[in-house]
């Protein structure tokens, strides 16, 4: 759905006249065309992104408290925590959350709303599909944490990672197999 913005007046010498057109219904204002996003799926989409920021988020501040409290455990040993040098376990644990968030992030998103724009079709199952993707996405923290922050967590990080990886081949099944 589109909706006119209209202005009064645009200078001259502005970049934005190249944008506008005369509306003789608004005694020929300059009016630029808005996209809005009145569908209830692009509501959805919106939805599932700012979930996933939200929960990125949440792993950034779990990242900086496991920081703040390796930091004032080392320092009640008198010994000293360099944040980025860490080897101790659950820093590990939350650097690997988030890195393997941030290497996964541009693949989700641009995967995501490809099939939201070009697939709208196939839109309630690639929402839940999204939803899915995030729901194993929060759970990679905490399997690090059940295996005790060990830095090889084995086979057991696969139940976060390999329905992430299934999300992701069905939405490139859903692009190449859209009408």
């Amino acid at each position: 759905v589109c909706v006119r913005v209209c202005v009064a007046s645009v200078p001259k010498a502005s970049f934005l006249r190249a944008f506008c057109f005369k509306d003789p219904a608004h005694n020929n204002a300059c009016c630029f065309q808005k996209m809005t996003a009145t569908t209830e799926l692009n509501r959805q989409a919106v939805s599932v992104t700012l979930t996933y920021f939200l929960l990125y988020t949440c792993f950034l501040l779990a990242q900086s408290a496991t920081s703040h409290l390796l930091k004032a455990e080392m320092k009640k040993k008198n010994q000293k925590f360099v944040r980025y040098y860490s080897t101790e376990p659950a820093m590990l644990g939350m650097d690997r959350a988030v890195g393997n968030m941030m290497e996964q992030m541009p693949l989700f998103l641009v995967l995501f709303w490809l099939c939201v724009v070009f697939a709208p079709a196939q839109g309630s199952t690639v929402i839940l599909a999204g939803y899915v993707y995030i729901a194993f996405r929060a759970l990679y923290p905490i399997i690090w944490k059940l295996q005790n922050f060990r830095s090889f967590v084995g086979l057991s990080i696969l139940v976060s990672t390999v329905p992430n990886y299934l999300c992701l081949v069905y939405f490139v099944y859903v692009l190449l197999t859209m009408p």
